[in-house]
Formats: structure tokens, C-alpha cells, sequence
């Protein structure tokens, strides 16, 4: 999808334009930083680095935070917030596309990702359809969860439940050729890098992503 279309005698498409290339700097400074912040940093034997790597790491984050409030304002449409509404899911945009983020810690109803509660089919159908009004998207399906698991038994767990949820789909009627990529990402790409136990629930998700986006 190509963001940067420019319509003739167009201000408003100009300057969305240019903010695009400012969010996609952000974005680019946000993974850059720590890897440079290690080049140029190296902490005197017996320091403890923890404060330096700290301060970077949360400055990382709000940089990505900001990138992140631009990409929505930019791309993000709102009807399907709309349509969600009534099931309480997280929705976002990035540079990949528009992700429908299932909470798995609730929906599914044992601890291996084999098998989805019965109180959230209603939920889902609601997902389902939504995915419906965007037919041409392709989809895919993205296992995460948090780090108090064994790293032995994470890809497992997320690649199971991405699994298991791309099955319901399919037995909802999206057809096979929209789901493009099922994967378990294990620990590896948190929302929030606390602990807690708020912190595992949001971590430990399916992310359902709309390829492209949904504007």
C-alpha cells in the first residue's frame, strides 16, 4: 500500500504526507536507538549499566509511542473501533496493518491454546464479521505471550494458539487463501514491558492483523 499519494491541488494530502515521513523516522529512531545507545555506551568495569540501559530503553518507547499516536491519527478508521466497540478489544495501527488484538489469557478456556471458551464465540463472530467488510485484506495470525513462561514452551503455546484461532475463522467462513501467515512469536514483541500481573494478561494475546490497514 502505497501512502504517499499525492492528489493534485491537494494541501491537506500534502501535509498528511509529510507527517507520514515524520512518523516513519520515529519509528525508524525507536529500533535504532538501543542498538546504538550499546555502540556507544560501554559501562566501566564494576558500574552497574542498568540506569543508562534504562533511560534509553524508555526513551525508545516514547518515541515509538508518539510514532505510533501518528500512524493512528494518519490511517486508523475509525468505524472499526465502532464496531468492536461491544467487545472491549484493543485495536491499533502501524506500518504492517490495522491489528485486533484477542486478549488468549480469556479466550481460551485451558492452558495449552487447544481450546476457545464458549462465552467468547460471540466475540469472535463479531471479529469474524469485521474481517468480512474488509475482504480483499489479507490476514494474518499472530501468537504472542509473556516471559514467566519457559522459553522451551513459548513458541509452542503462541504458535498452538494462533493455530487454534485461525481454525475458528476458517469455521466462521473466512476462506483459507486470506490467511497468509500463522505464526508463534513466543516473548518476543511485548505491548508493555511491565510484569505485573495486568502486564502478562495484555502480553500474552493473539494479534489478528489486517494486511495494509483498514482506512
Amino acid at each position: 500500500m502505497n501512502y504517499f499519494i499525492f492528489k493534485k491541488n491537494s494541501n491537506s494530502q500534502i501535509i498528511k504526507s509529510l507527517i507520514a515521513i515524520v512518523a516513519a523516522l520515529f519509528l525508524i529512531f525507536s529500533c535504532v536507538s538501543p542498538v546504538l545507545a550499546n555502540m556507544w555506551y560501554q559501562p566501566e568495569a564494576g558500574k552497574n549499566s542498568v540506569g543508562r540501559g534504562a533511560g534509553v530503553g524508555l526513551g525508545a518507547g516514547g518515541t515509538s509511542v508518539i510514532a505510533q499516536s501518528i500512524y493512528d491519527y494518519l490511517f486508523h478508521d475509525p468505524s472499526i473501533d465502532e464496531q468492536l466497540k461491544e467487545t472491549g478489544l484493543m485495536v491499533y495501527d502501524d506500518s504492517v496493518g490495522t491489528h485486533i488484538v484477542l486478549p488468549t489469557a480469556s479466550v481460551f478456556a485451558d492452558n495449552q491454546g487447544l481450546i476457545i471458551n464458549k462465552d467468547y464465540y460471540q466475540m469472535l463472530n463479531i471479529v469474524v464479521k469485521v474481517l468480512n467488510d474488509y475482504p480483499d485484506a489479507p490476514l494474518y495470525i499472530i501468537g504472542h505471550t509473556h516471559d514467566v513462561l519457559p522459553s522451551s514452551k513459548q513458541l509452542s503455546l503462541t504458535s498452538q494458539e494462533a493455530k487454534t484461532v485461525s481454525e475458528y475463522l476458517l469455521r466462521r467462513g473466512i476462506p483459507p487463501s486470506r490467511i497468509v501467515r500463522i505464526q508463534g512469536m513466543g516473548s518476543g514483541d511485548k505491548l508493555t514491558l511491565d510484569n505485573d500481573f495486568d502486564a502478562r494478561y495484555l502480553n500474552r494475546r493473539v494479534e489478528i492483523i489486517l494486511e495494509g490497514g483498514v482506512y
